[in-house]
């Protein structure tokens, strides 16, 4: 079973809880920053999301996290982070693995480019763009291409869906 450390204040729980809504034989744990907690072992892939310059997080508590973090994770890790948070970007470096970004910015690789809601059924249309090249946990490489993704209406923030589907991206549910 794949174990996926989702960490972060507030979006984490909205991530998590879409990978336990749509996926199968995955296990998730949380770790909510705000109440110090680390992950304490090794997991197969790691999602950090929120962002220091959103005002949720004391930077303290990222760089204590992003510290813990590079005592546990292995090169072969896949890592998934919010690339629009600058902060963030600078703490992760010397950090091993294989990082999978997304956002709105230059530097993600996964970017939100379309939505589309159907208001009679309730499902939202996600389309994202994967900007580069990326190796999935399989080791298949998956080249840049669009990915459309329908979700019921959550009311999610869009960076967690951008996160959510950089999950399985990373995991080679779909490409």
């Amino acid at each position: 079973m794949l174990e996926v450390a989702v960490i972060g204040i507030k979006f984490h729980s909205e991530v998590a809880e879409l990978i336990r809504h749509n996926c199968e034989n995955i296990k998730t744990f949380e770790y909510n920053l705000n109440l110090c907690q680390y992950p304490e072992k090794s997991h197969d892939l790691y999602i950090i999301t929120d962002r220091m310059c959103d005002g949720k997080i004391e930077p303290d508590i990222y760089i204590n996290a992003v510290e813990f973090l590079k005592n546990i994770i292995e090169s072969d890790d896949i890592i998934i982070f919010n690339a629009d948070d600058e902060n963030l970007l600078r703490h992760l470096e010397g950090l091993k693995g294989n990082f999978l970004a997304y956002g709105y910015n230059t530097r993600a690789s996964v970017t939100l480019s379309g939505i589309d809601e159907d208001i009679s059924t309730g499902y939202i249309n996600y389309v994202c763009s994967l900007q580069h090249s990326f190796s999935t946990m399989n080791n298949k490489v998956i080249e840049p291409c669009e990915v459309k993704v329908t979700l019921q209406n959550s009311g999610f923030d869009p960076h967690s869906i951008m996160a959510f589907i950089s999950f399985l991206i990373a995991i080679n549910i779909i490409n």
